[in-house]
């Protein structure tokens, strides 16, 4: 059985061989069509990497703590008391806890005004759960001195600019008037649109003597360390367990319409590939069959001189899987370099990008970069290979019950 199959195998190369021309074709064709498949996979892959990069390092964090019913109420006096009781189980994961405070006034500046949503940070804290503080489009980031640095959008309408003393005014938790003058330090880049359209962020220290609020926080973000979807369902639950009274919730509770287009996303990945495999299949079906009516005087000799249907048929996938894979590996070879590239040289959409692109809220970089996964390459390798194989099951079956004596009267 094995002397047999390698016959095959030596015979499918040398006919490979003979007929060079109609056997670079397919391979060309293969190549390219693994390579659109490969290069667009790692494309989104870089697409969707990105904008869960934005809304979990830039804001969210992984996992939230909150009072019970404060995410529904927003309730300024709904707090987490104990927040050191959070920092210690989340340490217990390898996690960072970063606490935050949010209270609403209105802020002015000039003649222009809007309501605000404050967001109290601990600076230190924060930088070891986001990478808000990187995100600046002009100026510095927080500090204890009565700064602030504002969303993007939000900047705009007030007509804002570094150095620019802005307006506070609001009710402290003690019922008294909170109002005071901030010193804008910067201004973020567009990073979600609840952040862009209306955030004003200060330190905690100045978030507490504004609004008169000694103890307790509104919120812990958790992060610092990578979690994929398994992980982070795991720890999340872990944590609730935990910290009986207090709700904790993963980045993809916290947004589910985001987490779906992502999952949506990642689907239509797989949609486009068999789109692409579709037109590659009837393509390598007329090949194959053309090659096959081509020998039909060739194969009506290895029937009369006793080779089986079962070799002949064998013979005709043998000769496609190798074309496929000689194909699919030159796509490989041409694609992985590109979107090695990719990782660092992204594709720069500024010129058609007049303003942030969102997807869910989430900001999308106008900088479309690549993501190189073992899956990326994969998946659509392994697919071309099924595909050529079914598409060269009908030719082999016609091939390989060809009769002699009709066979070898064909000119």
């Amino acid at each position: 059985m094995n002397g047999r199959l390698l016959f095959i195998v030596r015979l499918a190369v040398k006919n490979i061989g003979r007929r060079y021309q109609r056997s670079l074709i397919m391979v060309g064709a293969v190549a390219f069509a693994i390579f659109i498949a490969i290069y667009y996979a790692a494309l989104t892959e870089g697409l969707l990497a990105n904008t869960e990069r934005n809304a979990v390092l830039m804001e969210s964090g992984y996992i939230q703590v909150h009072a019970p019913a404060y995410l529904e109420e927003h309730d300024f006096y709904q707090m987490v008391s104990d927040p050191d009781r959070v920092v210690r189980a989340a340490a217990t994961y390898g996690l960072a806890a970063a606490p935050r405070l949010f209270g609403f006034s209105l802020a002015a500046l000039g003649d222009n005004s809007a309501g605000v949503e404050v967001r109290g940070i601990e600076p230190s804290l924060e930088d070891q759960v986001t990478r808000l503080s990187a995100h600046l489009l002009e100026g510095a980031w927080v500090d204890q001195r009565q700064g602030v640095v504002l969303g993007n959008r939000l900047a705009r309408k007030l007509g804002a600019k570094i150095g620019d003393k802005l307006l506070l005014l609001g009710q402290a938790a003690d019922g008294s008037m909170a109002n005071d003058l901030f010193r804008v330090r910067g201004i973020l880049k567009p990073v979600t649109s609840e952040i862009d359209q209306g955030t004003v962020i200060m330190s905690a220290a100045d978030f507490r003597r504004f609004f008169v609020l000694p103890t307790g926080v509104h919120e812990m973000a958790l992060g610092g360390r990578n979690l994929d979807r398994k992980s982070l369902a795991s720890i999340s639950a872990k944590l609730a367990g935990r910290l009986p009274g207090l709700e904790v919730k993963s980045w993809r509770e916290l947004s589910p319409v985001l987490a779906r287009v992502l999952d949506s996303t990642k689907g239509s990945l797989f949609v486009m590939l068999l789109l692409i495999y579709a037109a590659m299949a009837i393509l390598i079906l007329n090949a194959v069959l053309m090659g096959v009516f081509e020998r039909i005087r060739e194969f009506g000799v290895m029937r009369a001189v006793g080779l089986p249907p079962i070799a002949v048929f064998l013979l005709v996938l043998v000769e496609t899987a190798i074309l496929t894979l000689l194909g699919g590996g030159l796509g490989v070879a041409v694609a992985v370099p590109l979107i090695i590239r990719g990782e660092t040289h992204p594709i720069d959409l500024t010129a058609l990008a007049a303003d942030a692109s969102t997807i869910a809220g989430v900001a999308i970089d106008p900088f479309w970069y690549t993501r190189l996964t073992w899956e990326v390459v994969s998946v659509p390798f392994e697919l071309m290979i099924v595909v050529a194989l079914v598409a060269a099951l009908y030719p082999a079956g016609h091939a390989a019950f060809i009769k002699p004596v009709e066979a070898l009267k064909n000119d």
